[in-house]
């Protein structure tokens, strides 16, 4: 089995699909389909890739006024339990993360002209998608994967 360094964390395979790359595997299950920016195998399963904008201390950004703000540490699974979740578009029901790297600078410059919040943003493995738009995935959980972004000051 090939296993890399990515980041801090160890993979057994880490595959990010190169601009233009024109045969991509789609995402299909019950729930939705489509076509990630890469994939993961963790644990021998194969996981779609896609991006997470968290605060700078690694937590929800609470948009929507979601008062449900959820901690993710990097190189951990964070799932929501089955009774919590909801597929579809509802925004309750689902850890929602962006499908392309525009859209995270997207949010990432609306939440700081808007609400004044640094943020960072990361690639992260996706679990369970229970819902898929042109540039975002509700899913049942996530794991943060590699910083790819950051509005933080250091």
């Amino acid at each position: 089995m090939n296993c890399e360094r990515f980041g801090s964390i160890e993979f057994d395979d880490v595959f990010l699909y190169p601009k233009n790359f024109k045969d991509k595997v789609l995402f299909q299950n019950i729930h939705c389909e489509f076509s990630p920016v890469g994939w993961t195998v963790i644990d021998d399963n194969f996981y779609p890739l896609g991006y997470k904008v968290v605060t700078g201390d690694l937590k929800s950004l609470g948009l929507r006024k979601n008062p449900n703000i959820m901690e993710f540490p990097t190189g951990q699974w964070v799932r929501l339990p089955e009774n919590l979740t909801v597929p579809g578009d509802s925004d309750f029901g689902g850890i929602w993360s962006a499908l392309r790297k525009s859209s995270i600078k997207k949010l990432q410059k609306h939440c700081l002209e808007t609400h004044g919040v640094e943020t960072r943003a990361f690639l992260v493995a996706i679990d369970n998608p229970m819902y898929a738009n042109s540039y975002r995935i509700k899913s049942q959980g996530v794991m943060l994967l590699e910083e790819v972004f950051s509005s933080v000051n250091s």
